[in-house]
């Protein structure tokens, strides 16, 4: 849930409490479809939130839970591979049964596992001589399925909360309607009580995300160099000294100097 989504939530649920306090004052609007359209837009915005949290954290919990079922199936191969080269060393059976790539994940592993198992299916009595237990077979499609599953869930698990994601937009979107109608509803039937009416913007307000202060933010600009304000060094005002006597007239002396002339002239 984004935090806009949360504050929406939160202004809903905080509409729905001043509208029971005072029942007796806004009786018509706390029994009509409006109220009812509030409960239902609060109710969908937590379903979705649960749901979309949900839907991340058994995601990441499937990712965790591949990573022991990817060892267990290369655990359940390996004593194949082994028995193979013990046994089938020299035929060409045995490149069938030989360990995947250890850089072999997903989906591609488990079909790797299967294609392992029908490959050494026709050996099996050669398998159960060279130490394998009679069900080896079976042990290793258990492995890949396990992992298949994970896989599985996990996929749907994302999907879950990629839905959820959409039906907060969805249902934020009306929330704000929602609380827009109820506004137009509620402030003539509270007339001139500036109290409740103070009250009721309150309650009604989606609060903005916490931000810089805007006041403090154009201090910071109008404090800075070549603004008008004072030169500063390391923090210090610096004051300015004043001009040196006769400093701002040697510049103008020769325009003086013609313009006597010109008058002479």
């Amino acid at each position: 849930m984004k935090y806009r989504q949360g504050r929406v939530l939160e202004a809903l649920r905080s509409v729905q409490v001043f509208l029971e306090r005072h029942g007796e004052v806004l009786d018509t609007i706390y029994k009509s479809g409006a109220r009812a359209n509030l409960d239902a837009v609060a109710a969908e915005l937590h379903a979705c939130a649960v749901q979309q949290d949900g839907g991340r954290r058994r995601a990441v919990g499937e990712t965790a839970k591949q990573r022991a079922l990817r060892v267990a199936l290369r655990f359940a191969m390996r004593p194949i591979a082994v028995a193979a080269g013990a046994g089938l060393r020299g035929t060409p059976q045995f490149a069938a049964l030989r360990l995947p790539s250890y850089r072999l994940k997903g989906m591609a592993m488990v079909a790797a596992a299967h294609a392992m198992a029908d490959a050494a299916t026709p050996h099996t009595a050669v398998m159960v001589e060279a130490g394998l237990p009679a069900e080896f077979i079976e042990q290793l499609r258990r492995a890949a399925d396990a992992l298949s599953g994970s896989y599985d869930e996990r996929r749907a698990s994302q999907t879950a909360s990629m839905g959820a994601t959409r039906g907060l937009m969805e249902a934020e979107r009306r929330g704000r309607a929602i609380l827009r109608i109820l506004d137009a509803l509620v402030v003539p039937v509270l007339g001139h009580d500036e109290s409740l009416i103070t009250a009721w913007r309150s309650a009604r307000r989606i609060q903005a995300k916490p931000g810089p202060v805007q006041g403090q933010a154009d201090a910071a600009v109008d404090g800075a160099p070549g603004n008008g304000s004072p030169p500063t060094a390391g923090g210090t005002p610096v004051a300015l000294l004043p001009a040196a006597p006769g400093a701002g007239t040697m510049a103008s002396g020769g325009d003086d100097k013609r313009d006597g002339q010109e008058r002479a002239a």
